[in-house]
């Protein structure tokens, strides 16, 4: 019987991905950044593994990755002048 906040796995189709607790890893701007006992998804077919969205955005939020700011950085990044030059006539 499968929890009922258990969901089909996108990567095997076959499995249900449960909710689980494993130690997240990744390499932020030259650092490791290591969170213990964080909620991830794990297929009990193929051990596929997907972290929790919403603990992650978190996390990112948090380490400074806040993918809706860099998207407002984009425009402020213009350049001053322009970068095209035209032949003399």
């Amino acid at each position: 019987m499968t929890d009922p906040s258990a969901y089909p796995c996108p990567y095997c189709q076959i499995g249900f991905c449960q909710p689980s607790r494993d130690t997240y890893t990744r390499l932020h701007k030259g650092t490791l950044v290591s969170v213990p006992n964080m909620l991830v998804w794990i297929c009990d077919i193929c051990q596929y593994q997907e972290f929790d969205r919403e603990a992650v955005t978190r996390l990112e939020t948090l380490l400074g990755d806040d993918p809706g700011r860099q998207k407002a950085n984009l425009n402020l990044e213009l350049p001053d002048k322009p970068t095209i030059r035209r032949a003399k006539p």
